[in-house]
């Protein structure tokens, strides 16, 4: 059914052409891209006599708002959440990730046990990983296990210990025994489970948000920067962050951005130097065509990631709680 909705939704789907107004300001030493705000234009011509209207005219920031925020590290892996990064970052199907993950468990003895639903430790498991970071000291990742700070990890610290939602079985974690010779497809399981839980020992990544409003020729332009102060816990990623699905950290999200969104968020580690009360000068302006895309159909990750919260739109109220637990099945 929900591969089914899901193909039906895209099969109906009629794409919409529609044209975003992008300009290009200037200020001293300093330029940015601002995104025009009104409703969508879907006609060409209209867009185009807008960038028309603003290019070359000098212009005026109207607002300049910045925050700061922080980005704590992803949950530790559960079965289903590792087979849904390694899905999109290998290309691997459930069942493999889970085999492979299971002769790192039986065979090499380098992971916990896999099969499990948990994403959290109890306190128990805290003095293991403890050691678990000694060990990898001695190992390829001795320079990130050295970079670590052990006080991090403690039996107050929710977003790992939380014995509540602990049941049968832990998050998986590596083991304190170091790794013999592992084959590329195993080895790529290790990494990801070793670089998620070294995360934990490193303090969370801090940004700055920007927005500016520009007024030009009574039109308005919004810019978006998440500027990093601090990469925190990213260091850890390095730069494969690439082919991970997006897994939410601590930070509740209300929803996914939409297109529009997505399209105007500059990401920056260099600073955002925009004064707010000196005058701007528009460059250009530009209209680019833009359409609308059907849903995604579901890969084998983003299907897992159904499966657990699926039953939430059932309306009779005694099978959607049954289903809320677990969704369809369970990770094993």
């Amino acid at each position: 059914s929900l591969l089914y909705d899901r193909h039906k939704e895209i099969t109906a789907f009629n794409s919409e052409t529609y044209f975003v107004v992008q300009a290009s300001f200037s200020q001293t030493d300093f330029s940015y891209k601002g995104l025009w705000q009104g409703d969508r234009i879907t006609n060409k011509e209209k867009a185009e006599l807008l960038a028309a209207k603003v290019s070359g005219k000098p212009a005026r920031i109207v607002s300049y708002e910045t925050n700061e925020t922080k980005e704590y590290p992803y949950r530790l892996y559960d079965l289903t959440l590792l087979q849904r990064e390694a899905n999109g970052r290998y290309g691997y199907p459930a069942k493999k990730t889970l085999d492979i993950a299971q002769a790192l468990y039986e065979k090499h003895k380098v992971i916990t046990y896999p099969r499990t639903s948990s994403n959290y430790v109890t306190e128990e498991n805290i003095p293991v990983m403890g050691n678990v970071l000694q060990m990898l000291k001695q190992t390829a990742y001795g320079q990130l296990a050295q970079g670590a700070d052990r006080s991090r990890v403690h039996k107050g610290n929710k977003a790992v210990c939380n014995p509540a939602k602990v049941e049968d079985h832990h998050a998986i974690l590596p083991t304190p025994k170091r790794p013999g010779t592992l084959s590329t497809e195993e080895q790529n399981i290790y990494d990801l489970i070793v670089l998620r839980f070294l995360s934990h020992y490193y303090p969370p990544a801090v940004y700055n948000n920007h927005e500016v409003m520009t007024e030009v020729e009574e039109e308005l332009f919004r810019t978006r920067a998440k500027e990093q102060l601090d990469p925190g816990w990213r260091v850890v990623l390095g730069q494969d962050d690439s082919g991970a699905p997006k897994e939410k950290s601590r930070k509740k999200k209300s929803d996914e951005p939409t297109e529009d969104q997505e399209d105007e968020l500059i990401l920056t580690d260099r600073p955002f130097g925009v004064k707010a009360d000196a005058p701007v000068h528009c460059d250009e302006a530009a209209a680019l065509e833009k359409a609308t895309k059907p849903p995604k159909p579901y890969t084998e990750g983003t299907l897992l990631k159904a499966m657990e919260s699926a039953g939430k739109s059932i309306e009779d109220e005694e099978l959607r709680d049954a289903m809320k637990q677990i969704g369809l099945g369970t990770p094993a």
